[in-house]
């Protein structure tokens, strides 16, 4: 370990166990790729193509592309099975462990917002209370018709491992089991689409989501490409209250927001100011692990 990082996390040890300061962790699809869920964007992955965003899927991810053709958006989910297969044998990993251990330890103090929809903080038996799951969990399934309780405050459990045929794969026609229990409407997964807003879903909990941003003394982005609104968000909270954050990442990732003006009809790029900003080139993981050692995980 350089010196220079040595430093930042012997800083940053204290910030967590002895300041007091309240903290909150924005993880992304870093953090859940040391338990094989591969990348689905990444625009530093260096070409291998492991992640597996393009124009087809953008497309596809929306809520209106279901709604106008149900059959044809489930032949394209079952193109890229292969993807959405490594979710259900996905395993926490040791970073997952360590920040629910921090959860356990300072509930108060320590909350995560991931980006993930995976479910595997959840396994690590993280305190309910101090995670959002700001994209969802695949594990869930939720109405497609938007004058159902079950497209906006309800979902239902998906028995992905039920799905699958004597040859251990999936049928064709596995959504046709997927039909609303309430109002018996095309159903899909519980994962935030394109043309949706984080108010779309009661799961999502965007006004909790919003006042742990704004609460926050201190700000942990793990894993993430800073693609969304949900990062842009807490960069904006972040810079309105002058507080550092930490960009953890397998390769340093330009760290920019858009601030609108006091009208919310005009915007400027505004980049995080160097002072409150500290870049730590890591894996997730091994992040966690080094700013957490054994004895305290």
């Amino acid at each position: 370990m350089n010196t220079r990082i040595g430093t930042v996390l012997a800083s940053l040890r204290s910030e967590i166990f002895e300041s007091g300061k309240k903290i909150l962790f924005i993880t992304g699809a870093g953090l859940s790729l040391d338990s094989g869920i591969p990348l689905f964007r990444s625009e530093s992955d260096g070409g291998d193509g492991s992640a597996i965003w393009n124009s087809e899927l953008e497309a596809w991810a929306t809520i209106g592309s279901f709604r106008k053709d149900p059959i044809k958006w489930y032949s394209i989910f079952q193109n890229n099975f292969k993807f959405w297969s490594s979710f259900l044998t996905a395993k926490p990993n040791e970073g997952h462990r360590v920040l629910s251990k921090l959860c356990s330890d300072f509930p108060n103090r320590i909350k995560v917002i991931t980006q993930n929809i995976d479910g595997l903080m959840q396994q690590t038996n993280c305190p309910r209370e101090n995670i959002i799951e700001i994209h969802g969990r695949i594990h869930y399934l939720r109405c497609a018709n938007p004058n159902c309780d079950y497209s906006s405050s309800k979902f239902s459990y998906i028995d992905w491992k039920g799905l699958f045929n004597q040859d251990n794969k999936i049928p064709k026609d596995f959504y046709l089991k997927w039909s609303c229990p309430s109002c018996s409407s095309p159903s899909l997964p519980l994962f935030l689409l394109f043309d949706e807003s984080y108010t779309s879903h009661a799961f999502y909990e965007w006004e909790k989501a919003q006042t742990w941003m704004k609460e926050a003394d201190l700000m942990i982005f793990i894993g993430t490409s800073f693609s969304v609104l949900c990062t842009d968000c807490c960069l904006h909270y972040a810079y309105r209250n002058q507080i550092p954050i930490y960009n953890v990442n397998i390769r340093p990732t330009p760290i920019c927001f858009e601030l609108y003006n006091e009208d919310g009809n005009d915007f400027e790029l505004i980049e995080y100011p160097n002072n409150l900003l500290n870049n730590i080139t890591k894996t997730s993981t091994d992040f966690l692990t080094a700013l957490f050692p054994r004895e305290n995980s």
